[in-house]
């Protein structure tokens, strides 16, 4: 059965721009970050780096930090000018420069062909139940139909939409780590279709203990090195008697809280706090990365 619901947006909102904004962010107050342009996007729109500007005070007096020299990242990933937003969302922006450090948010929205007026969920997630840290978040079944005031309508995929799931926001192959039922909301645009998740425990037995199937080898990293999960692994022996192997693929590894996967490619210079959780089993690595 399909559910239906009326979207009424305003055009102020959906075309939103603030210019020469500046956010104050470190403690000392001595970096700021300067908006020359729109603090939203749509997906598929590429970043304008030349719009932003980060600011230092050194010395008492404040100085524009050389553009070719200034880091830019979206949720912990680097970015560079003319980067295509992939997901909808909020994107936490931090500019680095000579140890210096400021950042502001930034809302990417869905690609829309025209004025919404109304939308319903075309395809509904098949997948309700995840398994708490081993089964990424995957909606990609999700399709909302969305109708247009000049009567056209348009089919909007699941990377254009947004996601919250007990209150926080989520996206795609985040991974569960507390069991029990959870509120999902889909968002587009102001509104939101809610619907009931559950998120059972890890271990459908008894567990005696949890330990490492191997260390990992590889510790030092370049940058633009692919991460080795498949160095992660983890035993489990169950009251039972029994043991059970899980791969990196069922595992939540995180390196600095951001999420990892095979061959996912080092960004940062640094030491990175490698976490590999299953269930409420946990234990840390620090690996090295380097230009």
């Amino acid at each position: 059965m399909r559910r239906k619901w009326k979207v009424l947006l305003a055009a102020l909102a959906c075309m939103g721009v603030m210019l020469a904004s500046t956010m104050l962010t470190s403690a000392a107050e001595n970096a700021k970050v300067v908006v020359n342009g729109s603090r939203t996007y749509q997906v598929g729109e590429a970043f304008r780096a030349g719009e932003v500007q980060l600011w230092i005070n050194a010395g008492g007096a404040w100085n524009i930090c050389d553009s070719s020299k200034v880091e830019i990242y979206a949720n912990g990933n680097r970015i560079s000018n003319g980067y295509c937003f992939k997901e909808a969302g909020k994107k936490t922006m931090v500019l680095k420069c000579n140890g210096y450090r400021a950042q502001y948010e930034l809302t990417v929205n869905a690609a829309l062909n025209g004025t919404l007026k109304e939308w319903y969920i075309l395809t509904e997630p098949s997948k309700l139940t995840y398994r708490q840290s081993t089964e990424p978040f995957n909606p990609s079944d999700v399709v909302v139909r969305c109708y247009f005031t000049n009567g056209t309508t348009q089919d909007v995929g699941y990377t254009s939409l947004q996601y919250i799931a007990g209150g926080n926001p989520i996206k795609p192959g985040y991974r569960f780590t507390v069991p029990g039922k959870k509120t999902l909301e889909i968002v587009l645009g102001d509104y939101s279709v809610k619907y009931t998740m559950t998120v059972v425990p890890t271990f459908d037995k008894s567990v005696a203990s949890c330990e490492m199937l191997a260390e990992p080898v590889t510790m030092q990293y370049k940058v633009g090195q692919g991460f080795q999960a498949h160095e992660y692994a983890i035993r489990c022996h169950y009251q039972d008697g029994t043991t059970e192997d899980f791969d990196c693929s069922r595992l939540n590894i995180t390196a600095n809280g951001v999420q990892m996967y095979e061959n996912y490619p080092f960004q940062q210079a640094g030491q990175k706090n490698i976490v590999v959780t299953l269930g409420d089993y946990s234990t840390s690595y620090t690996v090295k990365v380097t230009n």
